[in-house]
């Protein structure tokens, strides 16, 4: 039976008009997949914030775009859709044309009679990004109230802005001010399966100012972000770090009141344009390093002060000890006191046989 053509001005028409308005111009991604993995229908955000044309984005499973540490749970997830369940609140991240990602918060439902998935994300990066920094900067905290020294924070400093920032390498390059060369004195691995040729090469390196990403924060005394190392000249590791899986990275001064001690340098296995935001917290976080190592070298001077006063108080009581400690005289017959004669008259009956005095005659 032929389908009847609504009228242009007909409710149906108009109401289906107004669907596609709201579809295509949702600022929201809205889309329709299948259960076997593909998408079926997408409007033109996906297009704006991935950089995917909607052909493509359909081309392929919709796993293809989707970060590869999310897969597996967003596997899991499209699973229990499957099933009937709904998806309230799931976070993913996907990759966009350019390389970096993009953090999705999405809502779905399912219909299983048409095999269909019916789903709204929002892209919630720069949200994401926010937390990031204020999870990173309350981890520095905890992690500089709990050492020593520099030398005992530093791994633990790399390890937990890795796991807050999501980020895949820290180096610490230790600064050698007479020398004038940086030294790598700490390295969180980009983990298991990583070509072994960066660490190798990162714990091997001299570096001098200006030399590479560390050498170029350490002249200048500010943070730096590269968005590509793969193209940047003056990183010397930038084919070590490729063949890594690292592709941007950033670096901050470590800095005190004598000047910058040391940088910290961080890669990405993300492309990720330059985050002034980032670059603003990292700035803050060397200043606070840097006054970590300063207090701490107050403090230990402080306790080798009270330690050398405390000394230098037992060798005064020592000395008045030794001074004011009254002298033992013995007397022996015919000799006074420091073996002087003994008086007339003090005879040695007197003396060792505990008489008195005789007076003269008697």
């Amino acid at each position: 039976m032929p389908r009847i053509r609504q009228p242009a001005d007909s409710p149906a028409h108009t109401d289906r008009e107004d669907f596609e308005r709201l579809f295509h111009l949702s600022l929201d991604l809205l889309c329709i997949a299948g259960f076997d993995g593909y998408f079926k229908r997408l409007n033109s955000a996906w297009e704006n914030t991935l950089g995917y044309t909607l052909d493509e984005l359909m081309s392929a499973p919709y796993t293809d775009f989707v970060h590869p540490d999310d897969r597996a749970a967003t596997l899991a997830e499209a699973a229990q859709l499957n099933r009937g369940k709904h998806t309230i609140s799931f976070a993913n991240r996907s990759r966009s044309r350019d390389g970096s990602s993009r953090w999705l918060l999405w809502s779905a439902t399912s219909a299983a009679d048409r095999q269909r998935v019916y789903a709204v994300a929002r892209d919630i990066t720069a949200r994401k990004r926010a937390e990031q920094r204020l999870a990173a900067g309350y981890s520095l905290t905890r992690v500089i109230e709990e050492s020593v020294s520099l030398s005992d924070a530093a791994p633990h400093i790399l390890q937990a802005l890795c796991d807050t920032l999501d980020l895949g390498t820290g180096v610490f390059w230790q600064a050698d001010t007479r020398a004038s060369e940086l030294r790598c004195a700490a390295i969180r691995s980009a983990g298991p399966g990583t070509p072994p040729a960066f660490d190798a090469e990162t714990r091997q390196a001299v570096l001098h100012p200006g030399d590479g990403l560390p050498g170029r924060v350490w002249a200048e005394g500010r943070s730096i972000s590269v968005a590509d190392v793969a193209g940047d000249a003056a990183l010397p590791r930038d084919f070590a770090a490729v063949s890594a899986g690292l592709h941007s990275a950033f670096a901050f001064p470590i800095r005190t009141a004598d000047g910058a001690i040391g940088v910290m340098e961080f890669f990405s296995r993300d492309m990720r344009a330059p985050d002034e935001d980032l670059l603003t917290m990292l700035d803050s976080a060397g200043r606070q390093i840097g006054q970590f190592v300063e207090r701490r070298r107050t403090e230990s001077e402080l306790k080798e002060y009270a330690a050398s006063l405390e000394e230098a108080r037992r060798e005064q009581e020592a000395t008045a000890a030794r001074l004011t400690r009254p002298r033992a005289c013995a007397l022996t017959p015919g000799t006074g006191v420091a073996g002087l004669p003994a008086p007339a008259g003090l005879d040695r009956a007197g003396v060792a046989g505990g008489g008195g005095v005789r007076a003269p005659g008697a």
